[in-house]
């Protein structure tokens, strides 16, 4: 993502990055790294993800940063001090670091896709809009792949014993 996706509380999600292979001359195929391509897997894929207050403050505190270490890469939001774009693997283990610091599970960046969508659909968002926020082309791949229970035992308890409670009621 580029500092120029970014248009008043919305990014532009319109590129992703791909692995690249290549054939060797022992006829394996080896990873080669990764690129940046300009569009997205799907039609749906390219969309506007809504960033609240607390993402622009995080984001504007990154960009700040950035430029006090003179860190850029082609307007891209995440650089090094090399002043390259990070991959999803470089933030993937930057992030893996900061949960080993806190003591939590460790979480990739498509593991905190996934609790954010579930988080949108706990909040009760219609699932269409959540579908367009993912990128889906289909809700069901959205419902199916990306939506799990987030509660932990006691909520589920609670739910169940006013469920009980109201069925009793009707009966």
């Amino acid at each position: 993502m580029r500092w120029s996706d970014i248009v008043g509380n919305y990014i532009h999600v319109q590129r992703m990055e791909v692995a690249e292979y290549e054939l060797g001359e022992d006829a394996e195929v080896r990873r080669n790294g990764v690129r940046v391509v300009e569009h997205t897997k799907s039609y749906a894929g390219d969309r506007r993800v809504y960033l609240n207050e607390s993402a622009r403050n995080l984001l504007a505190l990154v960009k700040k940063r950035s430029m006090s270490y003179g860190f850029y890469d082609e307007d891209y939001i995440f650089v090094n001090s090399n002043s390259s774009r990070l991959t999803t693997g470089s933030i993937n283990c930057y992030l893996y670091r900061l949960c080993d610091e806190v003591n939590t599970n460790r979480k990739s960046s498509h593991k905190i896709r996934k609790t954010y969508i579930s988080a949108l659909y706990d909040g009760g968002l219609n699932i269409n809009k959540i579908r367009e926020i993912a990128g889906h082309e289909d809700e069901r791949t959205t419902l199916n792949n990306y939506c799990f229970d987030r509660s932990i035992d006691r909520d589920t308890e609670e739910k169940l014993e006013s469920i009980a409670n109201t069925i009793k009621r009707i009966v």
